[in-house]
């Protein structure tokens, strides 16, 4: 099996992988918005200044006929302007920040370039740095790509802004530039790029396992702008849907998940192999947080009851700190084993009994527990399932594939 977004992942036996920040593979559909969707100034209180940018959406232009589906922005050079379009983008510290577009000059332009630039980052708290410049002026009438980038130095916004021209200069004397599909996507330390939205993704929107064994079905999450979801605390229909039949291994396997908990109160289950929180049952798998975090449950109904096979973890919440990244791994084998793990390293173990091979339903849930409701309060970026039990080794090697992506 092919991973190549995280080569390192143990795939022997791997039968479910879900990961979040895969938004080219793992995401089926763009998002809704794009970021430069608003031709006046924007929620974060600049935009537009002293100049006019109007979307377009027909015409032909260097042989390229604009598509619905395009955002192009154009701008009427001026010589008395100070022109700038763009937003202040969260980034946390050490991400790599790329922006980029298409660009047209028209023919007509004159006198380009008096001032050479196109578009910029300007610090408002990353650190981020750096303008575009057209290396090929004396080309017009044609599409151009420009793609430049800048580390992030520190945690704040990256301020990125199509500029022509500058507030200190002009583009030209004459004419038009277009900018068509501005994007900027981030790629931290270890990680694939995950492109900016300022805007929503469907709840309902479905996923895909990159294993290709299933498809998944979001409910009722809200989509942040860093291409995560948020499960909403207090709301049991909150969860990521996934049918058993092709993922779940009830007499062996290992689960492993990146977890970000934004908050603890009651239950907060991670998954559980059936599609309601209602209490404890006999053939059910769960494993998620209990009592506000004070413990950390692995249950495993034995047929008989349901809690014969538990293994607890105590002061869960400083194993799984909030707003913190951690990687949780539970793994089991009937009649031998089960454990838990937190960031690679096993922290309790004990023996089972046996267990049922069947499952209490169809469909599982990543983000739900029992009782209370049972939902999970944060984002769960990654989730990992085998049909088999993973020896201590190899749950450490699943850490490191992906440590460097969550700064862990």
């Amino acid at each position: 099996m092919a991973l190549a977004q995280s080569p390192l992942v143990v795939t022997n036996g791997l039968v479910f992988y879900y990961d979040m920040s895969n938004t080219k593979k793992s995401w089926l559909g763009m998002p809704t918005t794009n970021q430069f969707t608003l031709p006046s100034s924007d929620t974060n209180g600049f935009g537009v200044q002293n100049s006019t940018f109007t979307r377009i959406r027909t015409g032909t232009y260097g042989g390229y006929d604009i598509q619905s589906t395009d955002y192009v922005w154009r701008y009427n050079i001026s010589s008395n302007d100070c022109p700038y379009h763009g937003w202040d983008i969260p980034t946390t510290a050490g991400a790599v920040v790329t922006f980029s577009f298409d660009y047209y000059v028209d023919s007509t332009t004159t006198n380009y370039p008096v001032t050479n630039y196109l578009a910029n980052f300007e610090n408002a708290g990353s650190g981020v740095s750096g303008a575009y410049t057209d290396p090929n002026p004396s080309i017009k009438g044609v599409w151009k790509r420009a793609y430049f980038s800048s580390t992030a130095t520190a945690t704040g916004n990256s301020r990125c802004l199509l500029y022509p021209g500058s507030c200190g200069g002009r583009l030209g004397d004459s004419g038009f530039i277009l900018y068509k599909n501005p994007q900027v996507e981030f790629n931290a330390p270890g990680s694939i790029p995950t492109p900016f939205v300022a805007g929503t993704r469907s709840s309902m929107q479905s996923l895909t396992d990159l294993t290709t064994n299933s498809i998944l079905t979001t409910n009722n999450l809200a989509y942040n702008s860093d291409g995560t979801f948020n499960f909403t605390a207090g709301d049991a229909t909150s969860t990521i849907s996934i049918p058993l039949s092709t993922s779940l291994n009830k007499l062996t396997g290992t689960i492993g998940m990146w977890v970000n908990p934004a908050g603890y109160s009651g239950s907060n289950g991670l998954f559980v192999n059936r599609d309601t929180n209602t209490t404890n049952a006999v053939d059910w798998l769960w494993a998620g947080s209990w009592d506000s975090a004070n413990i950390f449950y692995f249950r495993l109904g034995d047929g008989a009851t349901c809690c014969n096979n538990d293994l607890t973890l105590s002061s869960w919440a400083s194993y799984c700190p909030l707003n913190t990244w951690t990687f949780v791994t539970v793994s089991w084998l009937s009649g031998s084993t089960s454990k838990i793990y937190t960031n690679g390293i096993l922290r309790t173990s004990r023996s089972i009994s046996s267990i049922p091979s069947t499952n209490p339903s169809l469909t599982g849930r990543i983000g739900l527990g029992h009782e209370s409701p049972g939902s999970w309060n944060g984002k769960i970026g990654v989730t990992q399932i085998y049909n088999r039990q993973l020896a201590d080794g190899e749950v450490l090697l699943n850490f490191n594939a992906l440590r460097g992506r969550y700064n862990v």
